[in-house]
């Protein structure tokens, strides 16, 4: 499957600059259009962070057409990453993103394929634009050369590279529903008391007897609020171990680039679901006794601390942490998904007691002392039994989506360049179980 011609991108599509409105018109910012950011496209799930009004439509920003794709030409995320997104349906964009419109004679989805393709060239094309800024020039993107196939074999490698998108997306989706349903019933059991109202009430539970016989049928009265009788209060410090690390010396090659994962905020900043498989960055043995809490277990609770507060995930594997994370090493009353979710739900006093005059930081003493609602363990128990299946199948998605985009990452160039054609990749797919 020769590559027939190759054309530049201004040929075959226009670009469109966007903009932001005026944050001082609140009427701007009051509609249901969405409007995308570069930082809404690190992690897209084909929503947006803000939209805006009809009336913001040609007064700050524009309305790109359905069939456009996006590219982030500006920010600091240029320096490490490409971002192309779709969104399949009309949207607003800020300037720090070009709108690619394809024209008549190339489909969206083949030119959207091709472009993905291209971010490592992309990559390479950034300039700095001053403050630690990348910024991506439109005469470049412009040059980007297109490799042109008939019509038919275009099709093809846009729907074979979509239908691996569309695993990936399926799972995705899978693993939100599957963490909605652990949440829906840690918050029905510990945050509501659900089941200990409708005891009291006289109502059914609607759960398993031997399950609803762990619950009591009325409250007391604590600091706190309405305690279900026979709960107690400590706080998180007592019912898992707190751990803080710290980054050993980034100029001391002999601490870095062994087998060893090294966590930080920013591996969890662009998480799709709450577990940790892998960091950017890994330090050798060396490297790991300089970090003061040492490698911690997979199973452990990790939460940013600082810059910003409230990152959250649990790691699935052994894992060292820097100086930005409160861990949590679940030994004693309960295990790592009630904990994971106790932080989510505690998430507004987490933050309300954290300081600092740079930035806001709770400190890990701080943090222990947050008082805890401590039900029976016996109840702990049954719900991590009922909840730790969802987050293994979440993991079993998540170890299928990495494999299947690293098929896609390695078929995408070759099918581009002709190298390999459809029949092949499918092959190569069915041989790797993908």
């Amino acid at each position: 499957m020769p590559v027939e011609k190759v054309q530049p991108l201004g040929e075959v599509a226009d670009l469109l600059s966007g903009g932001t409105p005026s944050k001082s018109t609140p009427a701007f910012w009051t509609g249901e259009i969405p409007w995308l950011t570069p930082k809404d496209m690190g992690n897209w799930t084909g929503t947006t962070e803000e939209a805006v009004s009809h009336s913001a439509i040609g007064n700050g920003t524009r309305l790109a057409p359905p069939e456009a794709l996006f590219i982030a030409v500006r920010g600091m995320s240029l320096h490490n990453e490409i971002r192309i997104v779709r969104a399949r349906k009309a949207i607003a964009f800020n300037q720090d993103i070009k709108a690619v419109v394809p024209r008549e004679g190339i489909h969206p989805d083949y030119l959207f394929q091709v472009l993905v393709s291209k971010k490592p060239e992309l990559l390479g094309l950034v300039e700095s634009a001053g403050h630690g800024t990348g910024r991506l020039p439109t005469d470049q993107l412009l040059a980007l050369e297109i490799p042109r196939f008939d019509q038919k074999a275009e099709m093809a490698i846009a729907e074979f590279i979509g239908a691996l998108d569309d695993k990936i997306e399926l799972n995705r989706q899978m693993n939100e529903t599957l963490e909605a349903m652990a949440r829906a019933i840690f918050k029905s059991w510990f945050v509501d008391f659900d089941p200990v109202r409708a005891k009291m009430e006289g109502r059914d539970t609607g759960l398993a007897d031997d399950v609803a016989a762990l619950f009591p049928d009325a409250f007391d009265e604590d600091d706190v609020g309405p305690l279900p009788k026979g709960w107690t209060v400590s706080s998180i410090g007592q019912e898992v171990d707190v751990m803080g690390g710290n980054t050993p010396s980034t100029r001391d090659a002999d601490y870095w680039g062994g087998q060893f994962a090294f966590a930080t905020p920013k591996d969890l900043s662009d998480l799709n679901a709450p577990l940790l498989l892998g960091t950017e960055r890994h330090l050798t043995e060396a490297g790991v006794n300089r970090v003061s809490s040492g490698l911690l277990p997979p199973g452990t609770v990790l939460m940013s601390s600082r810059a910003p507060i409230g990152y959250v995930a649990i790691s699935s594997i052994p894992v060292c942490v820097n100086q930005g994370f409160a861990a949590m090493v679940c030994k004693r009353s309960i295990g790592p998904v009630y904990a994971y979710f106790w932080t989510l739900f505690s998430m507004e006093e987490i933050k309300g007691r954290a300081n600092g005059s740079t930035f806001a930081e709770i400190s890990k003493s701080t943090f222990r002392e947050i008082k805890f609602v401590r039900p029976p363990e016996s109840l702990s128990e049954t719900f991590e039994k009922l909840a730790a299946p969802l987050f293994d199948r979440i993991s079993v998605n998540l170890h299928n989506s990495r494999s299947l985009s690293q098929t896609r990452d390695l078929l995408l160039p070759k099918l581009m360049s002709g190298e390999v054609n459809i029949k092949d990749a499918e092959n190569l797919v069915g041989e790797a179980g993908a």
